[in-house]
This record gives C-alpha cells, sequence and structure tokens, in this order.
C-alpha cells in the first residue's frame, strides 16, 4: 500500500505535540524510506535532533532539507539554530540572513541573526536588527534586553541601561534582564544598585551562577587600598617607566586609563609627549591626582579628566586620537578590573590604528600545589570534634588572592603557560580550555596558582609569580573542596577558562 504523505505528517506532527517523540521519529524515517531526501521530513527530523540536544545530527539532516528545497524559511532558521547550538556564528548568520531574505517579517530571525552578529564581533550591525525588531514589536522583552548587551559592549551605557529598564517593563520577573542591569550598575561602580538586581535576580533564579558570583563581588567592594603598595613596587614603576620611554615620542599624544596618583602620566610627560590625557573615574582619587601633578609641576602638559575611558568622547575630552595608550588596570587576577573591554573600548573609539598599546601582552601562569595550611582557608572538616563539612557549600569557588610564599607549600609542578591576552590583538573572545600540568612530585594536590607576566613591550616584563621579588601582585590560588593525589609524572588535566573579566580552574577530572 502506498504512504500517503499528507496523512503521515500530520500524524507525526499529533505524536509530536503531544510529545511521543518516538513514534514522530518512526513516521519520519517511514517518509525517509519511501523519499529519502523529502526535505520536510527531513527539516523534521532534524528539528527532533535540535531538541534533543544533538545539533550535529541537526545540521546534517537540516542542510540535506535545504539542499533539496532552498526557498524555505523556517528550514534556514532551524539550521541556522543547530549551527549557533554549535557555536558556529558564521554559518548561523548566514542561514538567518537566508530565513530573512525568504521572510523578511520573521523576527525571530532577525533576533537571533543580531546575536550571531555580535557573537563575530560585528556588534553594530547587530544593533540595527535588534532596533529593527523593536520597531516592528516594541513589547519584544528579549530583544530590549539583547539590545542592551549590544549596546553595552559598545560602551552606550545609558542607551543599555535604558533597554534593561524597558525590557523589565515589559517583563518584571525576567531574570536574564536583572542579572544585565546589574553586571551594568556594578561595572559603573554603583555597587549598592547592583546588588539590589543581582538578589532580584536570584530569588527568580536561585541557581544562577554568574550573578551570585556577582553579587559577592558587589557586597565586597571596598576602597582600593592596593594602591599604596602598588605605589612602593619598584620593579613595576621601573618597568613602566622605561617602557613609557621608549614608546613616547616630542609629538605623541598618550591616553593614560586610570590615572590613580597620576604616575604614567607623569613619566610620559616627562618623557615629553606632546599631550597626556589620563582618566580616573573615582572623583576624590582623581582630585588628588590633579594635586600631584600641580606639585610636581605638570599641570600644564597632563589633562587629568575624572571620567571612566568609556566615557570619555573625542572633541570633547581628547582632540584627537592617542599614539600611544597606557594602561594598568590589573588585579591580582589580571581581568578582574574590566582590562580587556576597556582597552577594546579605547582602541577602537580612541586611539590611532597604529597606536601603540602598554602593556601590549599577558601570559597567564598555572602551578599545582600541595597546600594543608593554604587549604584550610576555604575547606573544613571538623572542629573540636563536630563534623561541619557542610559548611564548605559557602567556600570561594572563584580565585583567592594569597602571597604563596607566605604559606607553607609544596610545589609539585613547574609552571604552564595556560592562557594569553594579547592587548593589541584582535577582540579577546571568552574562552575554555583544558590543559595537561605535568606533576614533577608526587602528593596532595590541594590547589592551582595562578599568576601573570605582563609583557609591556618586545623586551620589557613584570612578574607577578612567586619568586618574583617585590611585586604588589599577589597570586590567586583555585583551592579545590577536597585534594586530589597525584603521582610524580602523572599529567594532571585541568579546565582554566575566562569570561573576558575573570579567570578560573575547574578542579581535575570534573
Amino acid at each position: 500500500m502506498a504512504l500517503d504523505i499528507q496523512t503521515a505528517f500530520a500524524t507525526a506532527i499529533a505524536h509530536q505535540k503531544a510529545g511521543r517523540i518516538g513514534k514522530a521519529e518512526a513516521v519520519y524515517r517511514r517518509i525517509l524510506q519511501a523519499h529519502p531526501e523529502h526535505p520536510d521530513a527531513l527539516h523534521l527530523l532534524g528539528l527532533l535532533r535540535l531538541h534533543e540536544g544533538r545539533p550535529e545530527e541537526a545540521v546534517r539532516l537540516i542542510g540535506r532539507a535545504v539542499a533539496a528545497n532552498e526557498g524555505v524559511a523556517p528550514y534556514h532558521f532551524n539550521l541556522a539554530s543547530a549551527h549557533a547550538a554549535l557555536e558556529d556564528f558564521a554559518a548561523a548568520a548566514v542561514h538567518y540572513e537566508k530565513a530573512l531574505a525568504l521572510r523578511p517579517d520573521h523576527l525571530g530571525a532577525r533576533n537571533n541573526l543580531a546575536i550571531a552578529l555580535i557573537e563575530l564581533g560585528r556588534i553594530e550591525e547587530g544593533v540595527e536588527h535588534f532596533e529593527a525588531v523593536l520597531a516592528a514589536e516594541p513589547g519584544h522583552a528579549e530583544a530590549h534586553n539583547n539590545l542592551g548587551n549590544a549596546l553595552s559592549q559598545l560602551g552606550r551605557y545609558h542607551e543599555a541601561l535604558a533597554g534593561y529598564r524597558r525590557a523589565l517593563e515589559l517583563e518584571p520577573d525576567f531574570a536574564d534582564a536583572l542579572n544585565n542591569l546589574g553586571k551594568l550598575y556594578l561595572d559603573r561602580g554603583n555597587n549598592d544598585e547592583a546588588a539590589r538586581q543581582f538578589e532580584k535576580c536570584l530569588t527568580l533564579d536561585p541557581e544562577n551562577a554568574d550573578a551570585r558570583r556577582r553579587l559577592r563581588e558587589a557586597r565586597s567592594r571596598l576602597v582600593p587600598l592596593w594602591h599604596f603598595p602598588m605605589l612602593n613596587d619598584e620593579a613595576r614603576n621601573d618597568a613602566y617607566r622605561r617602557a613609557i620611554e621608549r614608546a613616547v615620542t616630542p609629538e605623541a599624544v598618550v591616553l593614560d586609563i586610570g590615572a590613580g596618583s597620576g604616575l604614567l602620566a607623569m613619566i610620559a610627560a616627562r618623557a615629553g609627549a606632546r599631550q597626556v590625557v589620563s582618566c580616573e573615574m573615582v572623583a576624590p582619587i582623581a582630585e588628588t591626582a590633579r594635586e600631584i601633578i600641580a606639585r610636581n609641576g605638570l599641570a600644564d602638559r597632563i589633562a587629568l579628566i575624572a571620567k571612566r575611558s568609556t566615557d570619555l568622547r573625542l572633541g570633547e575630552d581628547m582632540a584627537e586620537r592617542a599614539d600611544v595608550l597606557i594602561h594598568e588596570i590589573f588585579d591580582d587576577g589580571l581581568l578582574g578590573e574590566l582590562v580587556v573591554p576597556v582597552v577594546e573600548l579605547a582602541r577602537a573609539h580612541l586611539a590611532k590604528p597604529d597606536a601603540v598599546v602598554l602593556p601590549r601582552a599577558a601570559t597567564v601562569y598555572a602551578s599545582l600545589v600541595e597546600s594543608a595550611e593554604l587549604a584550610h582557608c576555604n575547606r573544613v572538616t571538623e572542629a573540636c570534634g563536630f563534623d561541619v563539612e557542610p559548611f564548605n557549600s559557602f567556600a570561594e569557588s572563584m580565585p583567592v588572592g594569597f602571597r604563596l610564599k607566605d604559606f607553607a607549600h609544596r610545589r609539585l609542578s613547574d609552571p604552564v603557560e595556560v592562557l594569553r591576552f594579547d592587548f593589541a590583538g584582535p577582540p579577546i573572545r571568552a574562552e575554555r580550555r583544558r590543559v595537561e600540568i605535568p606533576a614533577r612530585a608526587a602528593g596532595a594536590l590541594d590547589l592551582v596558582a595562578l599568576w601573570f607576566r605582563i609583557e609591556l613591550d618586545e623586551e620589557i616584563s613584570v612578574d607577578t609569580g612567586p619568586d618574583a621579588e617585590g611585586t604588589h601582585w599577589k597570586q590567586v590560588l583555585q583551592i579545590f573542596p577536597a585534594a586530589t593525589p597525584v603521582q610524580t609524572g602523572e599529567a594532571v588535566a585541568i579546565t582554566v577558562a575566562h569570561d573576558r573579566q575573570h579567570i578560573w580552574i575547574e578542579p581535575p577530572n570534573a
């Protein structure tokens, strides 16, 4: 008996809507046995695979449907979604665009195309598509939230704030928008308001690890007392002095991000820069830096602006783009002061295309460490004969700053390079990678120590490692919930990750 295709599809779709996925798949396969390249059957079977979390198979099946009939918008949309699930955003963008060419009113395709373009670094194009979605559907809360994310990446913070607020007006329980609004406030230094948004987000989404981590950060920010050891760090100061003197010419316009005391700006002015613009977001620090600059007779050579670098505007705060971009906004964990997005935005909007970026790069190293003393700083088992191990649920999950040499420890491996950041290169993307570290000695792996080397230029660098003399930077230690035994010569596999703002290590064998 010949297969009635129309009836078969109706049956399969009914099974699918009722959640009888196996039965729906069986019907699609019967259709494909009779018609191996039937585009609708290929498409719907591929869609099942996509919903099952098997995007590779979805790409293969829906790709065959597209090859059989290129004129169906849903084919391209779902193929694009499968590519996006595989983080192949270039292919996803191609097929979202094809879906839009066939159906210009497909708002889902336009919204998702914008997301893919942003992942590809084409943020301005993504903004245009989000705005087109909102022109057609002003009540599209997700698009307002996504537009806020894109505008935030472009440094258009006031517009981003409006986007998040509008999303929350439309959907007050939109947890992702609350988290994003909190991040915006946190980045802008409004820690109290940031904490409030993260708390609201966690009320709605208690498992949101990002919101929980950022809530801790918002609550823990205090007056930055690290300025004092930093100013007394002779190795750091001398390295910057030598690198600045090598980079600055009499015609150079210098932009110094994060003035602090004004030290680096004064070095640049003393080196003969034609103009120095230095910015500092903390108003009391900016005022004191002006006093220091004047005390050293350089007030007529340095423009100290009490703004974030992301708020500086050409023609208003700077007459022309910078020839030399100086930054020292590194915390113990390298990225925590937003050095990646800040430098990228400054390069894009405030510096010349061939500007010298100083420092130009940083390399992160990791070493396996045994230290019961340090483990006790972030791990408990018993106290006074009582089992208190459940208290470990409050242990810090991110690396914490310590000076390794101040604690009894034994290094079980040589340092291994785990990450590299090129501040003068293309945009830096979030990364997660598996790294094997050979153990040179047997022992109990309690933690991984991380530190970095700043490369100011091709010859001058600053090392923040445990063997470096006089550095004000601490190492950051990822202390694991439990010790892991390792043997000499064993390759210990760890996962190192960063989100452009923080670096962390996942436990071995996790």
